[in-house]
């Protein structure tokens, strides 16, 4: 359950900022988000502390949501993946609270929430799936961030490279994943 609260913490947090009235100022927003990534570093440590503790690996599993063997909704860490987790939940919170004194825009908090809620995918993704569902989240995060600064015309320009890069990439790893999937079955 704390391997999932990782990874959902963020997640939740992004939904209801996105779900929040507009009246709600960025000051507020990024008060959630410092307190959503704090949680999750929170979290974090108390895997940390399980693996400390002797546990050999941590594993969440929520259930199938695709009907395709091995597509189970899961998360799985061991300990290589602790430190990668601790630094990515740890570097998040202090990055939020030291925006508490210039907040910004609530889709730049938004786009940071769902790329430490991706990465956090990424890292303790139990199978492929999860991987590559986890980097769509990352990559979309930071396709939100990119857009943070409206009516630049330079951070235009770099949301829409930001998002073509990913999709590039994210069809490479599709057809791996299917590759691999394939071969192996």
């Amino acid at each position: 359950m704390t391997l999932l609260l990782v990874v959902t913490l963020p997640l939740v947090a992004a939904l209801v900022l996105v779900l929040a009235p507009s009246r709600v100022g960025p000051r507020v927003a990024v008060g959630v988000a410092a307190s959503a990534s704090l949680l999750s570093f929170g979290a974090a440590l108390a895997v940390a502390q399980a693996f400390a503790a002797g546990r050999a690996s941590l594993v969440a599993d929520v259930g199938p949501w695709l009907p395709i063997r091995g597509a189970d909704s899961a998360l799985r860490v061991e300990p290589p993946q602790v430190p990668i987790l601790l630094a990515l939940t740890g570097a998040a919170a202090l990055t939020l609270l030291a925006s508490l004194a210039r907040p910004a825009a609530r889709s730049s908090v938004v786009g940071g929430l769902l790329m430490l809620a991706g990465a956090a995918g990424v890292t303790a993704g139990a199978n492929l799936v999860m991987v590559l569902a986890a980097w769509e989240v990352t990559a979309f995060g930071a396709y939100l961030m990119s857009l943070a600064r409206t009516g630049d015309a330079v951070a235009a320009d770099a949301a829409r490279g930001s998002f073509v890069l990913s999709r590039a990439g994210d069809n490479a790893f599709l057809v791996a994943t299917a590759g691999i999937s394939a071969v192996f079955h």
